[in-house]
This record gives C-alpha cells, structure tokens and sequence, in this order.
C-alpha cells in the first residue's frame, strides 16, 4: 500500500522526500528517487529492512546510502507536520511525505471468531485455517511464517484453491522467490531468510535449518539465485 501525503506546490518541497515503510516498496521509491536527485529521508519502525536479519539489511542499507538515501531505523513516527515528521528519535525535514508500509493483513474477523492467526490468518499446505472448511489465501493468509505479497502469488493461490474445493488434488508451492531491484541494487530472496545463516562470499548468504539449506538472500549478481534455487529445493549443498 502507497499513499502521499500531499505537500504545497513550489520548488522547494521536491527537494526533500520523506517515505515511511521498510519493505520492497518503500526501498524501490527511495532507490528511485535518490537516483533522480531528490534528498530522501527513509523511515522505519523496525531495525531491520525487508524482514531480513541485521547482517543482511546493514549491506542493503550501506549501498543505499551510497546513492544518497538517508536512514532512519527503529523509528516511531508520531506525527506528520507541514515542514516534516515527528518521530520518538526527533524531527525529520521534509515537506513530502509517502507512506509505504506493504502488507498489513486484516486479521479482526478471523480473531473475532476464533481462527489462529499470526501476522496473517494461518493456513496449512492447503490454505485451510483453523475453521473447519474455511480457507484464506492472498495478503491475509499466512503460511510458516510467509504472507504471499504479491499479486501474481495472490492469482496463483486463488487457481489452486480452486482445483482443491473442486476435488483436484492440485497442490500449491509455497517456496518463496523473488528478484527486486532499488536503484542499481539487485536483490534476490529465496526460500526461508530466518535461522542460521553463513556467507558463502560477499553476495550470497545462505540459511540453513537442521543442517539442511532453507533459502538464501543474493545481493547483486541475482544470476546466481537461479542455481541457489535449484539446489535449495533439492535439498543441495549450495556451492
């Protein structure tokens, strides 16, 4: 979800961006934005980007600011004036003002009758809740700790189901794989980001649980993700 806090007219305010949020979105708007000269201030609630661990969204962070995207981590904005923000770490200039915040799933329903939720209403690997014949799927549903936060998960999802309330034994792979890019920064997520992870060089962290290789985060040459995806899924040593 993107919004715009509209700010007067004139030269002066285009100089300066404020854009709340710590997700893809918001890196993309800042990524762009920065390339384009604008002086763009980033703000985020939590210490880490993307959901991603301390080491990971540190690399992202660092690269942004090399083109001119100033940080603002583990900050709670307050409130919004005409010349800025006001966060519990002090004032931020900027007249324009986006917020950013992706994926906030509606989960009242589901609590107000029962169903197991989680950022998200929790699904099993067939999208069934904690209700009997209840099924969530899209931004609400939540599946081992992943929200879809996509559209083309989203349509995937809804096509699945489908087949499953028709009989179908069609199954659906939750495996998470996406390639982003926030100004000349590329970034592929693959698989489960959470848990041990070692370095395999200055690009790929790769995440392990039990042993056993669960996803990885590729920054820069997303050429290897292809062959990182492969071998995770199959269950490989990545080289």
């Amino acid at each position: 979800m993107v919004y715009c806090i509209p700010a007067p007219k004139g030269k002066a305010f285009k100089r300066k961006k404020g854009i709340l949020g710590g997700g893809f979105i918001a890196l993309e708007l800042a990524g762009n934005a920065a390339e384009a000269g604008y002086k763009v201030r980033l703000v985020h609630r939590r210490k880490n980007l993307l959901g991603l661990d301390e080491e990971v969204s540190e690399r992202i962070r660092e690269r942004m600011e090399g083109i001119g995207v100033e940080f603002h981590l583990d900050a709670k904005v307050l409130r919004a004036t005409e010349e800025g923000l006001e966060t519990d770490r002090g004032s931020i200039s900027g007249r324009l003002k986006v917020c950013a915040y992706g994926i906030a799933p509606n989960i009242e329903l589901a609590l107000k009758i029962g169903i197991q939720t989680g950022r998200g209403v929790l699904i099993d690997d067939h999208f069934r809740t904690s209700a009997k014949n209840v099924y969530a799927i899209g931004d609400c549903a939540e599946h081992n700790g992943t929200i879809a936060g996509t559209a083309k998960g989203a349509v995937e999802q809804a096509r699945a189901l489908a087949e499953i309330v028709k009989g179908g034994k069609a199954g659906y792979d939750f495996f998470r794989s996406a390639v982003f890019k926030f100004a000349d920064l590329s970034l592929a997520i693959i698989g489960r980001t959470r848990g041990e992870g070692r370095w395999l060089d200055e690009e790929v962290k790769v995440f392990y649980e039990g042993g056993k290789p669960v996803g990885a985060v590729v920054l820069g040459n997303t050429g290897k993700a292809l062959r990182l995806e492969k071998s995770i899924r199959e269950g490989f040593p990545p080289d």
